[in-house]
C-alpha cells in the first residue's frame, strides 16, 4: 500500500484505518471487537504448518494432454514453455519446491548451452533459458522458457532440455548438484531481499507476496517466515522432490511463435467493441 499526499507521519495510521477497516482482516464470523493481534482470528485458507501428501497427489494430478501445440503470441523469438504441476503452495515445503524448480534452469542450460558450468558461471549470465515456482492454493507450477533461432527445431530443444532433467538428481555427480542447489538457494534468497525495496511493480514484489502469504496463511510475518524456510532448505529434499516431480513423463509444453506483419492489426477492426461509431 502506498500513501502519497500533504499530511504528516502521525495521520498515516488513522487515514488507512479509515479507508480499510481492519476487521476487514478478520473471519467474519468472529467478533467485530476481536483482537487483530490475536492471529487465531484471522482467516486461516491455507495451514502453513502442513505438506501435501506426495505419493496421493501425483496419483490425482497426471498431465492429460502432453501433445506440444503452437501458438502466436508477444515474443521476440520463437519460445518454448515447459511446466510442471507440483502441489499447493503457502505450505511449510513451498521454499523447497521453489528452489528445485529454480535448480531447473541450471540442469536445462547446461545442456543446451556447451560453454555454460554452473560451478563457476553465474545463472545471471545466462539470458535464452528461466526457470521459476508459480505456487498457488491448490496447485503450484514449475515453468521454464527456453528462447532460440526462428529457424531451429523447437521439438528437438525440448527433448534436448528433458535429456537435461537426470542431473537434478544425478548424484554421481556431486559437486555439479552442490553447485546448482546453492545457486538456486542463493537466487532465491536474493530475489527476497530486493523485493524488499520493490514496494509494488505489475509481478510480485512486496506489497503483492505479503497480502497473498496473509491472505492464504493468517500470518502476518513474511519476510520472517520465507527467510527463514528457504535457509533451512535441506539439499537431499531437494533432490528427491526433483526424481518424483520434474521428470520427462510429466512436462507439458508449448511453442510461443512471434507475430508475423500479418498478424498486427493497427486499426480498431478486430476490437471487440462493435458498437455506434462516431465522426
Amino acid at each position: 500500500l502506498m500513501v502519497v499526499g500533504d499530511f504528516t507521519a502521525k495521520e498515516i495510521g488513522p487515514m488507512i484505518e479509515a479507508a480499510f477497516p481492519m476487521d476487514m482482516l478478520k473471519n467474519p464470523e468472529l467478533p467485530k471487537d476481536a483482537p487483530l493481534v490475536d492471529q487465531s482470528y484471522c482467516q486461516v485458507r491455507v495451514n502453513a504448518d502442513t505438506v501435501v501428501d506426495e505419493a496421493e497427489w501425483l496419483k490425482k494430478n497426471k498431465p492429460i494432454d502432453r501433445e506440444i501445440s503452437y501458438h502466436k503470441a508477444g515474443v521476440d523469438k520463437k519460445t518454448a514453455i515447459m511446466a510442471w504441476s507440483l502441489p499447493g503452495g503457502y505450505r511449510q515445503d513451498q521454499p523447497l519446491m521453489q528452489i528445485t524448480a529454480a535448480m531447473l534452469t541450471s540442469a536445462v542450460a547446461t545442456y543446451l548451452n556447451p560453454d555454460f558450468n554452473p560451478q563457476t558461471d553465474s545463472i545471471d549470465e545466462l539470458s535464452n533459458v528461466g526457470c521459476w515456482l508459480n505456487a498457488e492454493e491448490h496447485g503450484s507450477t514449475a515453468t521454464c522458457f527456453i528462447e532460440m533461432a526462428a529457424s531451429a527445431n523447437a521439438e528437438a530443444v525440448i527433448e534436448k532440455a528433458a535429456d537435461g532433467l537426470y542431473q537434478l538428481w544425478n548424484m554421481n555427480n556431486r559437486p555439479y548438484l552442490r553447485a546448482i542447489f546453492g545457486n538456486a538457494k542463493n537466487s532465491q534468497m536474493a530475489q527476497v531481499f530486493r523485493t524488499v525495496d520493490e514496494i509494488s511493480s505489475l509481478f510480485s514484489e512486496r506489497a503483492t507476496n505479503a497480502a497473498l502469504f496473509t491472505h492464504f496463511t493468517g500470518r502476518g510475518q513474511y519476510f520472517a517466515n520465507v527467510f527463514n524456510s528457504l535457509f533451512y532448505v535441506d539439499e537431499g529434499k531437494a533432490v528427491e522432490l526433483a526424481r518424483k516431480f520434474l521428470h520427462r513423463d510429466r512436462y507439458v509444453a508449448v511453442v510461443l511463435e512471434p507475430y508475423g506483419e500479418d498478424d498486427i492489426v493497427l486499426d480498431s477492426s478486430d476490437a471487440a467493441y462493435h458498437g455506434k461509431t462516431f465522426e
